[in-house]
C-alpha cells in the first residue's frame, strides 16, 4: 500500500517486469480505480509506458479513504493486469512535518512498508504538540463557546490566520440567533482577545450556557511558518514512537513526552486561560 495525501500528484509505478520476460508493453488497455468505501474517487492526471512499466500520476482523493487500482495492459506475448492500493491521508497541512520528512529522519529511504504507521505517527504527534503548547500548527475552523459576553473574550485558538476570518454570533434574550460584528480583535496578543470596537458595547446574551459562539480560522498557512523547533520536536516524537511501538498505541497515545521534545517545545507554550 503507498500513502498519498489529497493535493498530492503522486506517481505510481505498475511494474509488469515478472510477468513479461522478454516481452514488450504494446499498449495500456485500461486504467481503473475505485474507493473501498464512499470517498471522491482519485483523478487520473497522467499515464505512460515505461520500458516494461507502467507510470500513472494520481491526484486528489478522500481523507482517510482506500483505493483499489488496475491498470491492464496489452503486451507482445498477450494481456496482462496488476492491482495497487492507495490510501489517501491528510497529515496536519502539507509540510508540517511531511511523509518524506519522516521517513528521512527515520532513515527508511524508499521503503515504504511502514508508510501507515508512520503516517498514524505523524498525525499523533501534531497532535501531542499542539495540545501540550496550546498553537494549533495547521489552519482550520475553530469554534469557541462563550456562556456570555464579559470584558474580553479571550480565544483558545492560536495564532489567528491572517488577514483574521472571525464571526460572532449569538442567541439574543428571546432566543434569537443574531451577529454581531462591532468588535476589535488583538490577534498577536497571546492569548488573542476580542473586544467591542471603539463606541461600541457587547450585545446582551441569553443566560444559555454557550449562548455565544465565535468562529475564528487559525493556524499557521506554510511550512517556514511553523517554528522549526516545533517541527524538531514533531520528528523526534515519531522517532521515538517508531522505535518504541510496542508501548504505542496510535490514536490514544498517553506517554510523558521525552524530555528533548519538551525542551523544544516548552518555549512555545500559551499561557493557560482560566
Amino acid at each position: 500500500m503507498t500513502t498519498k495525501q489529497p493535493a498530492e500528484q503522486l506517481p505510481y509505478v505498475y511494474d509488469f517486469s515478472e510477468m513479461l520476460g522478454t516481452a514488450t508493453i504494446e499498449s495500456i488497455a485500461s486504467v481503473d480505480q475505485a474507493a473501498q468505501g464512499a470517498g471522491e474517487p482519485l483523478a487520473k492526471i497522467a499515464q505512460a509506458i515505461d520500458g516494461q512499466s507502467v507510470v500513472v500520476r494520481w491526484g486528489g482523493g478522500t481523507d482517510r479513504e482506500n483505493y483499489l487500482t488496475t491498470v491492464r495492459i496489452v503486451a507482445s506475448n498477450g494481456e496482462y493486469e496488476i492491482d495497487g492500493v492507495i490510501s489517501v491521508r491528510e497529515i496536519g497541512f502539507p509540510g508540517v512535518v511531511s511523509l518524506d520528512d519522516a521517513k528521512t529522519h527515520l532513515g527508511m529511504g524508499d521503503d515504504d512498508s511502514q508508510d501507515d504507521l508512520i503516517a498514524g505517527l505523524i498525525e499523533a504527534a501534531q497532535d501531542h504538540i499542539e495540545n501540550f503548547t496550546g498553537q494549533i500548527l495547521s489552519r482550520r475552523t475553530v469554534v469557541q463557546a462563550f456562556d456570555r459576553f464579559d470584558g474580553e473574550l479571550r480565544l483558545h485558538a492560536w495564532p489567528i490566520a491572517e488577514p483574521a476570518v472571525v464571526s460572532i454570533g449569538y442567541l439574543d434574550a428571546d432566543g434569537v440567533d443574531q451577529s454581531f460584528a462591532g468588535y476589535r480583535l488583538a490577534a498577536l496578543a497571546r492569548p488573542a482577545r476580542l473586544v467591542p470596537a471603539p463606541g461600541a458595547a457587547w450585545p446582551t446574551a441569553a443566560a444559555t450556557p454557550g449562548a455565544v459562539r465565535v468562529t475564528v480560522q487559525a493556524g499557521y498557512g506554510r511550512r517556514d511558518d511553523v517554528p522549526k523547533a516545533l517541527r524538531q520536536a514533531m520528528l523526534l516524537l515519531v522517532g521515538h514512537w517508531f522505535a518504541n511501538r510496542e508501548a504505542v498505541n496510535v490514536g490514544n497515545i498517553v506517554n510523558a513526552l521525552p524530555f528533548a521534545v519538551e525542551a523544544l517545545a516548552y518555549p512555545h507554550r500559551m499561557p493557560v486561560i482560566g
